[in-house]
């Protein structure tokens, strides 16, 4: 019988693995107590909205991210980006629930 550092993990097995490990991690992540949730959501504060680059250009609202030193949101600033073929933007959203307030960031979606 081989010892666990005798054993090679190739191919398949390696993928298996990795995969495995990668769940766990997700999975650990998730349960950390109060990661991304506050009690309120931040205040607002009002950005200067720089100038249209084109008429193509639409404005994507500014998000927030979760600092997980301060267990504080920061507000990252609105842009200016060229629309994704056959995406609609869906803006970011406060989520509530049991846990508290939690930011669920805007993305590009198919379709709309």
């Amino acid at each position: 019988m081989k010892s666990l550092h005798q054993l090679r993990f190739n191919g398949p097995m390696k993928v298996l693995g990795i995969i495995t490990l990668l769940g766990i991690a997700i999975v650990c992540q998730s349960c950390m107590a109060g990661y991304g949730y506050v009690d309120t959501e931040p205040t607002y504060t009002v950005g200067i909205r720089p100038m249209q680059p084109s008429n193509s250009h639409i404005w994507i609202d500014g998000d927030w991210v979760y600092n997980r030193s301060n267990q504080r949101y920061v507000r990252n600033e609105g842009y200016w980006a060229l629309p994704n073929r056959n995406r609609t933007f869906v803006p970011g959203r406060w989520e509530k629930s049991q846990r508290g307030n939690r930011w669920v960031a805007g993305r590009w979606q198919r379709g709309r």
